[in-house]
């Protein structure tokens, strides 16, 4: 797992990113929610929570019990923050995905951007493990991953605050750098890795999952109704993420 989160200025402006940076809320926020569906009285664990947007919609929806999980701590403790703030009764932990321990299994996992921090076939397959460990029998495993068809050249994704660095030709488990620009602050380069459809179904199936869905991301109408369709569309004709979603056997 990943600690390149673990930065005071990168956890400030993360939740600003979603105001700042329109396609997280309108497309990456937008499809999150639709795929996941009523989640009234639901169980739900947030993988790589950061500062906790997610589990804060979740709880904000109807989930009965959210419980948030990163490996960075200034992240997290920016969600203990909201926390007190605003009591939702969400718990935090800052701890790697791969060895924490769940005191009881969840109806629903949700990881957004954690599979593409696995460096090696093996520790995907450790995470995918590590999370099926966590659901119930039928639980569903949502997450967003980045693309294995996601463009390559570095200037593609500028519009919308994402810079990545990728070698020429295409590679399962190629290394590749980006940065995020929220407002006036760009990241220092943060590494992830690109895997193929092929090797994260492999890893899925091989944690017992089954009936794995791609879902291409879609543009809510409100972000269509503010920026215009024309704003998006070469996002989301390549996104550089795209989500999946599974059920333990």
């Amino acid at each position: 797992m990943s600690e390149q989160y673990n930065d005071n200025a990168v956890a400030d402006q993360y939740d600003l990113s979603f105001q700042l940076v329109p396609f997280r809320l309108h497309i990456e926020a937008h499809t999150v929610l639709k795929t996941l569906g009523d989640i009234s009285g639901k169980s739900l664990i947030d993988l790589a929570t950061g500062t906790g947007f997610y589990a804060r919609l979740a709880k904000k929806r109807g989930a009965s019990r959210v419980v948030g999980v990163d490996i960075a701590n200034d992240m997290v403790q920016i969600g203990r923050m909201a926390e007190q703030a605003e009591p939702l009764g969400i718990e935090y932990h800052t701890q790697d995905v791969m060895q924490f321990q769940v005191d009881e299994s969840f109806d629903i996992a949700l990881a957004v951007y954690l599979l593409h921090y696995a460096p090696t076939k093996e520790a995907l397959s450790t995470m995918c493990h590590a999370i099926a460990n966590m659901l119930k029998r039928g639980g569903r495993f949502i997450t967003y991953i980045a693309n294995p068809d996601m463009a390559r050249q570095s200037d593609y994704y500028k519009r919308h605050g994402i810079g990545n660095v990728m070698n020429p030709t295409p590679s399962d488990g190629e290394m590749f750098t980006f940065t995020a620009t929220m407002g006036e602050m760009t990241t220092p380069p943060f590494t992830a890795y690109r895997w193929e459809k092929a090797s994260v179904e492999h890893a899925l199936t091989q944690a017992g999952f089954t009936h794995i869905n791609w879902v291409t991301p879609t543009l809510s109408t409100d972000g269509e109704q503010q920026y215009g369709a024309d704003y998006f569309a070469d996002y989301l004709r390549q996104p550089h993420a795209v989500l999946i979603e599974c059920v333990k056997q």
